[in-house]
């Protein structure tokens, strides 16, 4: 589910972003990438690949049987919100006609008559619903993170 979520996005910066000047700076960037490569790289696999590792949470809440029904709901709820948050990203860029305009359309489509910033919302349900399949503290933590990250910059 991480490698998807990351190809989808470097596809997107690759493909889909207009990067006309500079967005962040040294700073920033490299706040951004210990971020995204020693919390989310490191620590959440630790945890998630441990040898000591059990999902606790689903076999406290439901019977064993019902465990890979969940997961297969939660697995498609991933994949659903990487596609809209897909989307509104491709909605997004069909507002801008060259690098350097300045104008700006109010988007409605995929989630934006709803929340101001849909991409941000459809990032975090994937992230929720990466949580809830692993089970894992560290997950969790990386979600609220996530969340407060995604929260400021919209």
């Amino acid at each position: 589910m991480a490698l998807i979520h990351f190809c989808k996005r470097l596809y997107e910066c690759i493909f889909v972003h207009y990067f006309s000047k500079a967005s962040k700076s040294l700073n920033l960037l490299i706040w951004e990438m210990a971020y995204y490569w020693l919390f989310f790289g490191l620590v959440v696999p630790f945890y998630l690949f441990h040898p000591y590792y059990q999902e606790k949470f689903w076999s406290l809440l439901i019977h064993e049987e019902w465990h890979n029904s969940l997961y297969t709901i939660f697995f498609c709820g991933f994949i659903f919100s990487e596609i809209m948050n897909f989307f509104c990203h491709v909605h997004l860029k069909m507002f801008r006609t060259k690098d350097l305009d300045p104008s700006r359309g109010i988007p409605r489509l995929h989630g934006f008559n709803y929340v101001s910033c849909a991409n941000y919302f459809w990032e975090f349900l994937a992230w929720c619903c990466f949580a809830l399949i692993t089970q894992s503290l560290a997950s969790t933590a990386f979600l609220f993170v996530s969340f407060f990250r995604m929260n400021y910059r919209a």
